[in-house]
């Protein structure tokens, strides 16, 4: 494997030296050059630059499906058909150019008279003014973008559209803003803002579940590590716990899936992901299609998303990986992780539960706090032990114990 990872980064290697010489070679020519030729070449630069850019974003867009594509709002259509109309375009080169079916295209030059000329229906009076100033100023702009704010004025002046230069400054700072998605009306007539999904909240142990791959970082990124877990997110335990070296593929996902079903003797009811490539394939949904398991995808750090098993990435990193770590191979390392894990479900009290840990939220699930309390009265000397877990004295148990 590392013979044959070796030559692939050579080659790269040898590109990227190449790619950093020939940058070297064009500021040296820059400089040498007359101040016209110069500005002439970086302009020719800039021109082949942006064409390789917008060449690899239309490489991205076409590998995705027509019906996962964004959809191009309305005063992006409108500026596509201006831009087809301005630099007289045929139909079939401006659907490539912009990734849209030429049928599309047609659709929208058939739409065209009922397009109004914002993004959003103007109003009678100064606002639909307002409306139809700022977008003919952007079009402007955009057309031609060595033009002053000064120039534009005169020249929509000329069009019959008189309009102070401070007011197309307003308008061509002023990003258009997208309109907000409704409802279908009601009857009375009032259009309802659509409401977001609500985030599945977990009723029972091992209703609801979440898991997650986090990237493991030792010798300032020399040696990285992949930890996949699957927690439980009404208890805050940890299912299943395992360590890849490269890049946990799909299969690997739902053998570890499988693992954590074989651990609880149930499969959940809701599984919480993100869209990594993993959980979004076809194999990984149909695993969790087949035990009768609904997924449900979550964004980091939002309420009800995969912010508990973030929650958790720190507390690992933070307790579980100091430096020496890295000396480990990756059999030692599964086990020290897997100890932290028993130790998280079983010593550990968590801020979410009320202070419980996640055994004993596991045994009683509607407690909200510890019921058994110390009668300090009956003996005044107390000491705290601290103990190792398993043996591991970087995992701590505490006890309390009478003496005399």
């Amino acid at each position: 494997m590392a013979t044959s990872s070796r030559p692939c980064s050579l080659w790269l290697d040898a590109v990227l030296a190449v790619a950093r010489l020939l940058r070297e070679a064009e500021a040296r020519v820059l400089v040498e050059c007359s101040p016209r030729a110069a500005e002439l070449l970086a302009l020719r630069a800039e021109v082949f630059r942006l064409r390789a850019e917008c060449e690899l974003l239309r490489a991205r867009i076409l590998r995705m499906e027509p019906t996962s594509r964004p959809r191009y709002a309305r005063w992006e259509r409108l500026r596509i058909l201006w831009h087809r109309a301005r630099h007289g375009l045929s139909t079939r080169e401006t659907a490539r150019l912009f990734v849209v079916r030429v049928s599309t295209l047609q659709a929208w030059l058939r739409s065209l008279p009922s397009v109004p000329p914002s993004g959003a229906t103007p109003a009678k009076g100064p606002r639909g003014l307002a409306a139809v100033v700022g977008h003919l100023a952007r079009l402007l702009r955009w057309d031609n973008p060595a033009w002053g704010t000064r120039r534009i004025a005169q020249v929509l002046a000329r069009l019959g559209i008189k309009v102070s230069r401070s007011s197309v400054q307003r308008q061509v700072r002023t990003k258009p803003q997208p309109p907000t998605p409704t409802v279908p009306r009601r009857k009375s007539g009032k259009a309802v803002p659509r409401k977001k999904a609500r985030a599945v909240r977990a009723k029972r142990p091992h209703h609801v579940w979440l898991i997650d791959i986090t990237v493991v970082k030792f010798l300032f990124g020399m040696v990285q590590l992949r930890v996949a877990a699957v927690l439980d997110a009404f208890t805050r335990s940890i299912v299943v716990l395992d360590v890849c070296r490269t890049e946990p593929s799909a299969d690997w996902i739902c053998r570890l899936f499988a693992r954590g079903v074989r651990a609880a003797s149930r499969a959940p009811k809701h599984l919480v992901t993100d869209r990594g490539v993993q959980f979004t394939s076809r194999q990984f949904k149909a695993a969790v299609k087949h035990r009768g398991v609904r997924q449900r995808f979550g964004a980091i750090g939002s309420h009800g998303g995969i912010a508990l098993i973030e929650r958790c990435w720190g507390s690992l990193k933070r307790e579980a990986l100091p430096l020496w770590c890295c000396f480990l191979n990756q059999d030692a390392l599964r086990v020290r992780l897997q100890r932290w894990a028993r130790w998280q479900n079983v010593e550990r009290p968590h801020q979410g539960i009320d202070g419980l840990t996640p055994r004993e939220k596991l045994r009683r699930p509607r407690a909200s706090r510890p019921r058994r309390m110390l009668d300090f009265t009956a003996c005044s000397n107390w000491e705290l032990d601290r103990l190792a877990f398993e043996g591991d004295t970087a995992l701590p148990v505490y006890r309390l114990r009478k003496v005399g």
